[in-house]
Parts: structure tokens; sequence; C-alpha cells
């Protein structure tokens, strides 16, 4: 990367950085949208195992079912979370970003903005570095992994470790899996918080 392309750079992390100190309020209100749909896809989750037929209302064991009624449940259970929990949130984040770009973000801000997006869709090296970025996407595979560590470092705790998967009805995989994202969000979303304020006071990140 040349030194006018690293000066680039830093000029954008500038003005995000003041954009954001600016209009920390809309950052917040996106932040209560997204916090809200990960409860509420919890919750919806939740009350389907708990109502649905298919599963014996949160009761059967992995035993139990057969590939027509997995298929089922998973089917219904995403269509209910797209309905109930993503086209909200997209519809959420439409509303937010209109009003926010429209009403509030000044001429300036807006044509600063433009030009910029049009600078990066011209760019090569950001494109390569975009491909590069979406590759390394991948090592979503490892939280993954992490959280299935902890999925059976818990099972091993609770004494469920040689328990036949016909003995133990499916919701409890289920629930202990979501406690495990509860948790790992918590930690990892008060963490980003304190990280997130010191960048943005310019403490790191320089």
């Amino acid at each position: 990367m040349s030194d006018i392309e690293k000066e680039i750079m830093k000029e954008v992390r500038d003005f995000i950085r003041v954009l954001l100190k600016k209009y920390w309020y809309i950052l917040l209100i996106v932040l209560i949208g997204v916090v809200g749909a990960v409860i509420g896809g919890f919750t919806v989750e939740l009350l389907f195992i708990d109502s649905s037929e298919i599963g014996g209302y949160g009761a059967w064991t992995f035993n139990d079912f057969s590939v027509g009624s997995s298929l089922a449940f998973i089917i219904v259970s995403i269509g209910w979370l797209l309905l109930l929990v993503v086209l909200p949130l997209c519809g959420y984040f439409a509303l937010v970003m209109g009003i926010f770009w429209w009403k509030i973000i000044s001429a300036d801000n807006k044509a600063y903005i433009k030009e910029k997006m049009k600078h990066d869709d011209k760019s090569e090296e950001k494109k390569a570095h975009r491909k590069k970025h979406a590759k390394r996407r991948g090592g979503s595979g490892g939280f993954t992994f992490f959280t299935f560590i902890i999925f059976l470092i818990v099972i091993f705790v609770e004494g469920n470790w040689l328990m036949p998967f016909g003995s133990l009805p499916y919701k409890y995989f289920i629930v202990t899996y979501i406690q495990i994202l509860i948790w790992i969000g918590i930690i990892g979303g008060i963490t980003g918080i304190v990280v997130f304020i010191l960048w943005l006071s310019g403490k790191i990140g320089k």
C-alpha cells in the first residue's frame, strides 16, 4: 500500500471516528435493534419448540426424529425466524438508516461519503482486499468450533457426557447451546464496547 493510500485510509478512519462521535445515538439505536433481534430470535425459537407438535412440544429425543420431521422442523423454525425477527429487523434498519441519511446527516458528509464510495469502487487494491477479507470470514468456523468445545465442556460438567441421545430431550441441547451463546455475547459485547470506546476516544487505533 502506497503512502498516499495510507493517508487516505487514515483520513477515512478519522472521518468515521468523528461521525460516530457526532451521531453516537444512531449507533446506539442500531445496537438496541441488534440486541433486541437476538433476544427475539432466541425467544421465538424457544416458543416454537414448546408449542410445536413437530418435536413433541420439546419432549422428543433425537431418536424420535425422522428425516422428514427433521426437515419440517428446520423449515418451519427458519420460517418463523424470518417472519418475526429478520424481516422486522431489516425494516427497522431501513427506517433508521433512511432517517439518518435523509434527515440527520449533513450535505457535506453525504458528499464526502459518496466520493469515498466511488473511490473505493475504482480501487483494484481495495477489491482485492475485500476478496481476502471474504475468505477470512471462513474463520467463523473457528467460532463455531469454539462454541462447540464449550458446549461439550458444559455437557461434561452437568454429568451428561455418557448419557445416550435417546435419554435426553432435544430441547436440552438447544437450550444449553443458546445459554452458551448468550454468555459469549455478554462477555464479547462488553469487551467490544470497551475497545470501541477506547478507539473512539483515540486511545487505540491511531
